[in-house]
This record gives C-alpha cells, sequence and structure tokens, in this order.
C-alpha cells in the first residue's frame, strides 16, 4: 500500500527544542538462567509539531518510532558495564533524524520523580554527551541491581523534537489530515504506519531542501481567481485562516480546484509550493531565486 503523498517536514523548521528523558520502566528482576547482568531497554523517538499560539492544545505528529533492545554485561561484578560504543551501536538501531547539541537531558530512577536539579536535569554538549549520561545513568541501575541481587534491569529512554510552527500553518495541517480522513477511510491507518517507520536520508534531503520551497511568481500571479456564489463554496471556511469565504467575496482557486483568500495563499505558496489542503504542487522557486519575492 503507498504510503501519503505528504508527511510532515521534520528538519524544516528553525524553532524547536529536544528532550531526553531516561527512566527505570519498572522493577528490576531476578532471572536464574541469565549468566549475566542484562539491560532491557525500550527506545522511543518522536517529532510533534505545536503551535507558537499557547491557546492551541492540538499538535501533529511527525515521527514516532520504537525499539526494544537487550545489552548484556559480560561480569557480573558492580563495575563491569557496556562501553560507549555498545550504547552507541543500540541507539543506531533508530535512525535519528536530529542532533542532541542543546538538548535537555532528564533522569528519574524508581520511586523517584524528575526534579530540576544539576544532576537530573541539564542541558547536553553533544551527541557524545548524551552517550556519556546514558553511560551513567545504566551505571546507577546496574550498581543497585548488583546490591540487590537482581540481574534484569528495565530502562526506558524517550527522545522528543517539540517543534514550534506558526498557529495558522498548524491548523491547515490539521485541515488537510481531516479532509483526507473523510475522503479515504484508509488514509488515518495509512499515515499513522507512515509516520512509524524511520525517514530514509533522501526523504530527509528533499524535505530540507525542495518541501518548503515557494511557488514561482508567475504561477502565484497566473492563478485563477473566482467569486464565492455556488453552494459549494459559500459560507465555508479558508483553510488557511479559517475564516468564512462568504457569498459575494473574491478567492483564488488552485487547478487542484481549492479555494483560498487571496491574501492567505499567496502568503502561503511564497512558503511553500504546495496546496496545503492535497499537496498539489505548483512550480517551485529555484535555490538561486530567493531573491524573487
Amino acid at each position: 500500500m503507498a504510503p501519503p503523498t505528504w508527511l510532515p517536514p521534520l528538519n524544516s523548521h528553525d524553532q524547536y527544542d529536544v528532550y531526553v528523558k531516561a527512566m527505570q520502566s519498572g522493577q528490576s528482576e531476578y532471572v536464574p538462567s541469565l549468566l549475566f547482568p542484562i539491560f532491557s531497554i525500550k527506545l522511543k523517538l518522536s517529532v510533534n509539531f505545536y503551535s507558537d499560539n499557547k491557546n492551541t492544545k492540538s499538535y501533529f505528529e511527525g515521527l514516532s518510532l520504537e525499539e526494544d533492545v537487550e545489552i548484556f554485561c559480560h561480569e557480573i561484578t558492580k563495575e563491569a558495564m557496556p562501553s560507549l560504543e555498545n550504547i552507541s551501536n543500540f541507539l543506531s538501531r533508530i535512525f535519528i533524524p536530529f542532533d542532541f547539541n542543546e538538548a535537555i537531558w532528564r533522569e528519574r530512577h524508581l520511586n523517584s520523580s524528575y526534579m530540576e536539579d544539576e544532576k537530573t536535569c541539564c542541558k547536553l554538549f553533544d551527541n557524545m554527551n548524551l552517550l556519556e549520561k546514558i553511560w551513567e545513568f545504566l551505571y546507577c541501575m546496574k550498581r543497585q541491581g548488583y546490591n540487590s541481587g537482581k540481574n534484569k534491569l528495565p530502562f526506558k529512554l524517550e527522545m522528543e523534537k517539540m517543534v514550534t510552527i506558526p498557529d495558522q500553518e498548524l491548523k491547515s495541517w490539521n485541515s488537510w489530515y481531516e479532509e483526507k480522513k473523510r475522503s479515504d477511510s484508509n488514509f488515518d491507518r495509512e499515515f499513522l504506519e507512515a509516520i512509524r517507520r524511520p525517514r530514509t536520508d533522501e526523504e530527509l534531503i528533499y524535505e530540507t531542501t525542495l518541501l518548503f520551497r515557494g511557488a514561482t511568481k508567475s504561477s502565484i500571479q497566473e492563478l485563477e481567481v473566482v467569486k464565492i456564489d455556488d453552494l459549494s463554496s459559500r459560507n465555508s471556511p479558508c483553510p488557511i485562516c479559517l475564516e468564512e469565504l462568504h457569498v459575494g467575496f473574491e478567492g483564488i482557486r488552485l487547478p487542484c480546484l481549492h479555494i483560498f483568500h487571496g491574501a492567505c495563499i499567496t502568503k502561503w505558496l511564497q512558503e511553500s509550493h504546495m496546496c496545503p489542503l492535497c499537496r498539489f504542487t505548483l512550480p517551485t522557486v529555484s535555490l538561486v531565486d530567493d531573491h524573487m519575492y
């Protein structure tokens, strides 16, 4: 089954924060069949989009991946630990489409809560710093497990990129999503399946270099101007600003037949060459023509 023709771009917006949460996900246990201690790790990675309007509570999912991993310690001593290379290898099980410079690290051990102090909440310097913090957290778990006779240690690592986008843009994404669900009964399932698989390098390059290129000035000027006077369009909202398209007002109709307020769609197409509802594409501004607006 073909994936949706559009997925939220993971790295095309400048306003974002990355959070990493490390926590013990349950009680450690003793498993007689295990010769050496083991970390049972649940890795969760997500990218979500939030409005710059604090009164807007909804958000849009862009990526949601999960992976279960087990890492063995090859000795039974309290000091024996996986290497940083082992930790890096388990993180590579999921392709992470962003880095951790200035990410916020938070940790919680069993029977404790997140606390805002230097030990449990801090800002990471880079990806290597992330590996070091994971190692320190696992070492603390290992030491506690060794002292209590446990050898299976559950650990959960959540990494979320929280992207802030203009409220109008988020609303247009939600309008597109709802329209797709109405027109295709399988769309909801197909979209969820698509965001639960890793993006490829080619997809990420497309998102950052082409997806948010504006439409050419000539293609915008040639769009059809229509008067709102038929039953199918009147009193329906403009998909961008969500205000009504009143009878007698003029709007702009794209080749895909979607109608918008002229000012709304002109501003949109200066930033993106795609219809905000169906992702119909107009001719795209080249990388050397950014000055045209």
